[in-house]
């Protein structure tokens, strides 16, 4: 099992399931862009949580996960960036399928959380996790059917260290090291990455947000998938981890940022 996981963590399996999942991407894009002019952004997260790899047919590690219902570690301990779209279909489950006082509850969390963000300096913002603001009182995800591509795709081996990492967080002191499945992650960036060119390719919104802020925005906004395709500004109050093009950048650009541990992977076959 070790060396399943090591060879894993070395990268070339990580390095095909990125661009694969690209490819796969790609070759599906007219039917995801069709659903987005036609249907709603929920309709457009399921398309693209199809092309995501199956947990239980297409990873070889997937019986290694130790990743299980009722374990919240990683939503305490990893920041989320999302696409537009995610923001607007999390918004969209929540103001759906949750009763009012639920709504108003993730509403309050979502405005503390990112007036506590804004406050915060980028030394802090660097060893300090707020949490997600999607949690219920039972710790379990209130989103889950609808949650982000990089929550459904993001895998640990090992549940004490994840466990360690989220004391470390609540400590406010640096991360905690976690092996993670890194061919899932990688996959799911391709995803992401190729979902980012085709919302720039459309003249949208093609920049990623961090989570809180951003299903805030698309909360507070009514109608907000049509005002989105309208092209009109919705998220300019939700943080910008990662510019690609309009509202946030004046000249859009398309490339698809590689996972860090792929080029350093690279570097280590050059060596040898």
């Amino acid at each position: 099992m070790n060396s399943l996981i090591e060879e894993i963590q070395a990268g070339g399996d990580a390095r095909r399931a990125f661009e694969a999942a690209v490819a796969r991407v790609k070759q599906d894009l007219p039917s995801v862009l069709r659903e987005l002019h036609q249907g709603e952004s929920l309709d457009v997260i399921d398309t693209l949580r199809g092309l995501q790899p199956d947990p239980l047919t297409e990873s070889l590690t997937a019986p290694m996960r130790a990743c299980r219902q009722g374990c919240a570690a990683c939503c305490f301990t990893v920041a989320i960036d999302v696409t537009p779209l995610e923001a607007i279909a999390a918004a969209e489950y929540v103001a759906m399928c949750l009763s009012p006082e639920q709504v108003e509850s993730v509403r309050d969390r979502l405005e503390k959380l990112a007036i506590r963000r804004a406050m915060m300096t980028r030394e802090e913002s660097q060893t300090k996790r707020l949490g997600c603001g999607l949690l219920g009182m039972d710790g379990a995800c209130m989103i889950y059917p609808a949650r982000p591509l990089v929550c459904a795709g993001v895998h640990s081996f090992d549940q004490q260290a994840c466990e360690s990492a989220a004391e470390l967080v609540a400590l406010e002191q640096a991360d905690g090291k976690v092996p993670i499945d890194r061919a899932a992650k990688a996959a799911t960036m391709g995803v992401s990455g190729a979902l980012q060119r085709a919302l720039v390719a459309e003249g949208l919104d093609g920049n990623l947000y961090e989570l809180n802020s951003a299903v805030l925005c698309a909360l507070n906004a009514p109608n907000a998938w049509r005002r989105y395709l309208a092209k009109e500004d919705i998220f300019a109050a939700a943080q910008c981890t990662e510019a690609h093009s309009w509202p946030r950048l004046d000249a859009p650009h398309t490339s698809v940022k590689k996972p860090h541990f792929l080029k350093k992977a690279r570097r280590r076959t050059n060596r040898r």
